[in-house]
Formats: structure tokens, sequence, C-alpha cells
């Protein structure tokens, strides 16, 4: 059951016993109750700006499919965002791809390659994309068991990318959204890479002009949709809540959840805000990562990241957190404590 919220006041006073604004996005079963992928690390990067009113979101999921059928899943957001699944390439400078359109996200997913050469990288002899986890909530130590993404980009044709159809309506209030991904062919392990764009209404929901904000766990934001969302949500969105999400055996929980702040909007740089909880900031050990960027693990369930925006005249440093090397030798421990 949804509370209702009688004035300003009280909506704050919900929204600090339930969670923040809410970012990230929820993983669920096609099915409550069906077969499930296990989601072994979602990398969710994040670029506001500020005077455009707007959130890109390039989204990089590594998904397995343990079963001997075909299994999809869904991922949910707050408000409405619009989403697109791309190609993802190792090297933005070989050919035609969807990047070279776009300078500010070629940006964003050079940054996201270069963070990422230690954990995700084509073997020399069958250019097969690797993937390295990390085992531990808060990947201090790492694991030399790399898996092989033998599904790589299977679920294109021709097309390096498309729009994915949100699975019902809005309101005359964005509330939230559901996109079903494609589905993960029996005992392979695939890279999603969603990009996700909200702006207008949705940017004032989840931003809002006070210029401090939150990117929150997936539990937290299960309760900020039932507490803020569900009075908002079309007929067909209370339906869906009702239908697919509600159910205790709906949700896929990640193993890992990373965040990735991106620094582009100079006159608006993004700082890390007293009383975040669950969550560790990490720092390349390459300058120029570090300086574009604001990168973070949480502890999936619960994290909760307290975030402003920052006067340019006066900006924080970019990272105080632990360093990790993104040379891709450096399998076994990447960072230390």
């Amino acid at each position: 059951m949804t509370r209702a919220c009688n004035s300003a006041g009280d909506e704050q006073e919900l929204r600090q016993a339930v969670g923040g604004n809410g970012d990230c996005v929820i993983c669920l079963r096609e099915k409550p109750g069906g077969d499930a992928l296990n989601v072994i690390q979602v990398i969710e990067g994040m670029s506001h700006d500020r005077k455009k009113k707007r959130v890109d979101i390039p989204l990089l999921m590594v998904v397995h499919n343990p079963h001997d059928t075909a299994v999809a899943m869904r991922i949910v957001h707050r408000a409405f965002v619009t989403a697109s699944l791309k190609r993802f390439h190792f090297d933005s400078s070989g050919g035609e791809n969807w990047e070279d359109h776009d300078p500010r996200k070629k940006q964003m997913m050079d940054v996201l390659r270069g963070l990422y050469a230690g954990r995700l990288w084509r073997h020399e002899k069958t250019g097969i994309p690797l993937f390295l986890r990390r085992i531990n909530c808060l990947g201090l130590r790492q694991k030399a068991d790399e898996l092989s993404l033998e599904g790589f980009n299977k679920y294109f044709t021709e097309k390096g990318e498309y729009d994915l159809e949100p699975e019902f309506p809005q309101d005359k209030t964005p509330s939230y959204c559901s996109y079903l991904l494609p589905t993960v062919a029996p005992k392979q392990i695939e890279l999603f890479v969603i990009w996700l764009t909200f702006d207008g209404e949705s940017y004032e929901r989840l931003i809002g002009d006070n210029g401090i904000f939150t990117v929150d766990s997936y539990t937290r934001l299960l309760r900020q949709i039932k507490a803020f969302d569900l009075d908002l949500a079309s007929p067909e969105g209370r339906k869906f809540y009702h239908n697919h999400i509600e159910s205790d055996n709906s949700i896929i929980a990640p193993d890992a959840y990373d965040i990735v702040i991106f620094q582009g909007d100079q006159d608006a740089p993004i700082a890390v805000e007293a009383g975040s909880i669950c969550i560790l900031q990490v720092q390349s050990d390459k300058e120029h990562l570090s300086k574009q960027s604001l990168w973070f693990y949480g502890q999936p369930e619960e994290f909760y990241l307290i975030l402003r925006y920052e006067s340019a005249a006066a900006p924080k440093p970019a990272s105080n957190g632990f360093v990790i090397s993104n040379d891709v030798s450096h399998h076994v421990e990447m960072a230390s404590p």
C-alpha cells in the first residue's frame, strides 16, 4: 500500500525514511518465479548536464544464462528514461560506429574503456572478450577467474544499435518505466550496453534544482517506487507493478554494482556529499581518468550515494579513494586496503 504525501514536509520525511531521489536500475526476471539470469556485474555511468537538465546513462551489464533454454530479463528505472541497445567497441577509433556521431558519448565510453581495461579485454589469440569479476562486495581484492563472453554482441544483426520499447505508457507525471532486454542463449555470458537518458519532468523528479541528489541500490529503489511512484503511474503501470515487481521472486540481485560519475560539465562538476553508506570510492591510477570521473564500488543491496553539483569556482578533488591499476596484467589484486 502506498502512502500519500500531504505536504512537502511530509514527502521529505517519507523520502528520508525510504531513501533519496533514486537512480540506478532494478533487474527483474521475465516472469516472477521463472528462470533468472545471473547478473554478474552492473556498471552504471552517469553524465549530468545541469544547464540542459538532462542525464545520460551508459549502462553495462555482464549477464550469464546458466539454463538450457534462452532467458530474458527486464530493467526498471524510476521516472521515465529512453533506452537504446548499443554495440560495445573495444576501440572507438576502429571504423564507423554509433559513438562517432556524438563526441560526448564517445568521451564517456572512452572513460569506461579506460577504467575497465584491466577487467574487460580480448583474448590475444581467439579475440573472444574476457571479463574479470570482483569477488568482494567492496571490490578490495580480485581473483584471476576470467569469464569468456562467448555470447558477445550476438543479439545484433546489421545495426549497431536500436531503441527499446517501454512496456507500459506513462500518465501525466512520469512514474517509473520498464524495458525487456533481448534473450541470452543457453549457457552463454553476454555483455549488454544500454544507453538511458532522462530529462524534462523526469529530471525535475530525480535531480531537481536544489543541487543535491542520490544514487540508490535496488532495494532502496523498490521502496521509493512503492512510496512515491505508484500513485503517479498509469493503470498499466500499476498493473505491471503488481504482476512483475511486487512478488518476492521477481527481483534479480546483481553480484556487483559499480557507479561512474563523469565530470564532463565544467560549469557544474559533481562532488560527493557526506552521508553516503555501503559504497567505496576508488580511483584509477591513470591521472586523466581520475580527473574525468568519480568511481565507486557499491554493496549491491543497500548502498546510498549522495552527490551534489559543485561550484566551478571551487571544485573538489576528483577522488580520494583506493587506487586501482588499469593494467590487464594486474588480475589478482587490483586494489588493496
